[in-house]
């Protein structure tokens, strides 16, 4: 059987620019005791995003370094990025403890999204956008599932065959 094929050359790289060629929103973190009393600012939860990249730079400068993406679905998106920047439940992963260290290491926070639609492409975007956007070595640090996907060719869940 020959497979099919579809080309998402084109969305792909309007998803690229508009997430990762954006100038992130800077997220003030005022608390660096408690990260709950911080907020998303409102310029950001007016707008409703599936996929989402997470940056940091360095107090001071105006290079921003995008460190994670990720996505979720419109309804639950922005409460997935708080989960990240501010407060998480125990069982549940986020990349807070990075956001915490890099906060206390002097950077600031920023985040960028869009809206992926259909909302069953967010995956694949999403996916995508990792695999494209880990080449350089500092990229995406905090991708590290998905870039421990792609260097050992196996799936989570998958053994490689011998």
């Amino acid at each position: 059987m020959n497979p099919l094929h579809f080309d998402l050359t084109d969305l792909l790289e309007r998803c690229r620019t508009a997430l990762l060629d954006a100038e992130p929103t800077p997220v003030a973190h005022n608390d660096l005791k408690d990260l709950r009393n911080n907020r998303l600012p409102e310029t950001l939860r007016s707008r409703s995003i599936n996929v989402y990249a997470i940056w940091a730079r360095k107090r001071g400068t105006s290079s921003w370094t995008a460190k994670y993406i990720g996505q979720r679905t419109a309804r639950s998106c922005w409460a997935r990025v708080c989960e990240h920047l501010f407060h998480v439940h125990a069982q549940t992963e986020s990349k807070l403890e990075q956001v915490r260290a890099a906060l206390h290491d002097g950077f600031e926070i920023g985040v960028t999204g869009i809206l992926v639609e259909p909302d069953s492409l967010r995956l694949t975007i999403e996916d995508e956008l990792i695999r494209v956007g880990s080449r350089e070595p500092e990229a995406l640090a905090w991708n590290t599932r998905s870039r421990a996907r792609r260097t050992n060719g196996a799936r989570r869940g998958c053994r490689p065959t011998k």
